[in-house]
């Protein structure tokens, strides 16, 4: 668990923690450390668990989904945390951190597949002004549901796909795909240099590949 903590203490924009509902308990004020440090937290649980705690102490997401028995953390898409096996609460059980781009690629995937498979329950957006994601998918479900709801505004720091530059960018968000059919998902940001596509972790088809998204709402 301390390995775990260790790794929420490190992000910087975004935590997802799929974890079984017996184990909550666990990690409650772990994560409520984390939103209340700026960092997005999207919680993955199979049953939604009294979160009265949680109110208004930052940008925090919740889907319900069926049960997983593992606890899987990753930060920032840099790091993972998996412990297996914990909703039978284990003395010591199986556990690893890896920042292998193969093993991070293999459970951003399965996270994508959790999502699709999940329902959105609770979204408490205390921070509209700083609301920050490394993983494209929940971006993109999030302009998705508020790209109407006033102006959106982007800024991003992402690698571009042609010339593997790292840039800034900012600007308003005017489109976004979410298409798990096609293994696709972006946002559209309008720029200085016009409208780009921004893709997430592994990204081919867009013009630039970020995991550093941060959105302010007006």
């Amino acid at each position: 668990l301390e390995m775990f903590r260790e790794s929420l203490y490190s992000a910087k924009n975004e935590v997802i923690v799929v974890t079984p509902s017996e184990f909550f308990e666990a990690i409650k004020k772990d994560l409520i450390k984390t939103l209340q440090r700026g960092v997005t937290v999207s919680l993955y649980i199979d049953k939604i668990p009294d979160l009265s705690e949680f109110r208004r102490k930052g940008n925090f997401f919740v889907r319900q989904f069926y049960k997983l028995n593992h606890l899987i953390g990753m930060t920032d898409g840099k790091e993972i945390v998996t412990i297996q096996n914990v909703s039978f609460r284990p003395s010591s059980p199986p556990s690893f951190k890896a920042t292998y781009p193969e093993i991070i690629f293999s459970q951003y995937s399965l996270i994508i597949e959790i999502f699709k498979e999940s329902s959105l329950e609770v979204e408490d957006i205390t921070n509209p002004q700083n609301i920050r994601f490394f993983a494209m998918f929940h971006a993109a479900d999030f302009v998705k549901r508020h790209i109407n709801n006033g102006t959106l505004i982007a800024e991003v720091v992402g690698r571009n796909l042609k010339t593997s530059e790292i840039e800034k960018l900012y600007g308003n968000v005017v489109g976004y795909t979410l298409s798990f059919k096609e293994a696709v998902n972006n946002i559209h940001l309008e720029t200085e240099k016009g409208v780009v596509k921004i893709g997430g972790m592994f990204a081919v088809i867009e013009d630039y590949e970020s995991t550093e998204i941060k959105f302010v709402m007006r």
